[in-house]
């Protein structure tokens, strides 16, 4: 990359979000987890849990680990919070390194760089 001049970066930052730009997997987490039951049966199940309570558990409202296993259950989902928690995580563990690297450039650079995602 080349160096662009300050004057260029005053008034700009750059807005990334998480999903499908910072973080690529090669499957949805949530089409992957749906093969632990059949049918539309988790999809509904973690669905009204994404309703209900999502925005509580992230913003730290509310105990995930105390929230998810009634929604776990409905869903069909025979092991852990825990067990269910690190499929997510190594499901989702796939950092868009070449996007990473040039966000870390531009941040040498002077351009301020924010997470706009939920």
């Amino acid at each position: 990359m080349t160096e662009a001049p300050r004057a260029e970066v005053e008034g700009r930052a750059l807005l990334l979000d998480v999903d499908g730009v910072l973080v690529t997997p090669p499957e949805l987490w949530s089409r992957a987890m749906g093969r632990h039951s059949p049918g539309q049966r988790f999809k509904l199940a973690l669905g009204l849990f994404f309703r209900l309570h999502y925005r509580a558990c992230i913003l730290g409202q509310r105990d995930l680990n105390q929230v998810l296993p009634r929604y776990l259950k409905l869903a069909g989902y025979s092991g852990s919070v825990q067990s269910f928690k690190q499929e997510i995580f190594e499901l989702e563990n796939h950092p868009n390194l070449p996007l990473l690297a040039a966000v870390r450039e531009l941040r040498a650079l002077g351009w301020p760089a924010f997470l706009a995602t939920n």
